[in-house]
């Protein structure tokens, strides 16, 4: 039997992934200078997948990397592949979350035979469930090679800076507990067909005057 409130919960849990997804892709701070033993600790790098800043005090300096996406590091094109496409299929789900809601009339049929509404929240919440996945692996493949590349060395293509976990990682492990989470609640929420055993949606006793009638056809 679907539960209306399970799927509407992973419904915005699905929204707030999606925004989470969003601010880890244009934040530039994917990895930052590690600040221990600095001189002057005002002087901040940071790096995005976009964006390379340097902070001075209040004043940031930002500069756009225009290289092209196949001469990039490993880790960030893995990186930008899957948040994107991660946060397409976050849209891709959402759209047809609307549809899979029990609460909807969308994709309800009118001669009382199964509806495909749980059918598509199952397809929705499986795509919320990839997405989550595709967020992990683009951040946990990142913070491996972060983690890599802390070791002294002058020889590295970052010029021997030593670079630790920006706040884009943990913005990116939050989204993707998020999703998975959204997921599974969208697929459990969306089993069965919510209704009596005849198909209808509405009580079947007999209305009585004064009384609400129980309609679970709205959210």
């Amino acid at each position: 039997m679907a539960n209306s409130g399970l799927q509407i919960v992973a419904y915005f849990l699905n929204v707030i992934g999606f925004v989470l997804t969003i601010l880890a892709i244009v934040i530039p701070m994917w990895k930052r200078d590690d600040p221990y033993g600095k001189q002057i600790e005002t002087n901040q790098k940071y790096i995005g997948l976009w964006y390379e800043c340097d902070r001075i005090g209040a004043f940031w300096n930002c500069e756009k990397d225009k290289q092209f996406f196949l001469t990039l590091s490993t880790e960030v094109q893995l990186a930008k592949g899957t948040m994107i496409t991660a946060s397409v299929l976050s849209i891709i789900a959402a759209l047809l979350g609307i549809v899979g809601l029990e609460c909807t009339k969308l994709g309800e049929s009118s001669h009382g035979e199964e509806s495909i509404k749980g059918k598509i929240g199952i397809v929705s919440g499986g795509l919320i469930v990839i997405s989550g996945l595709l967020v992990a692996i683009g951040i946990n493949y990142y913070a491996v090679t972060v983690y890599r590349n802390f070791d002294g060395s002058m020889m590295r293509p970052d010029n021997g800076i030593h670079y630790i976990y920006g706040p884009c990682l943990i913005i990116g492990w939050v989204d993707m507990v998020v999703k998975i989470l959204a997921g599974v609640a969208m697929i459990l929420g969306s089993l069965g067909a919510e209704g009596d055993e005849d198909g209808g949606r509405f009580d079947a006793g007999p209305y009585i005057s004064g009384q609400p009638l129980h309609n679970s056809e709205y959210c």
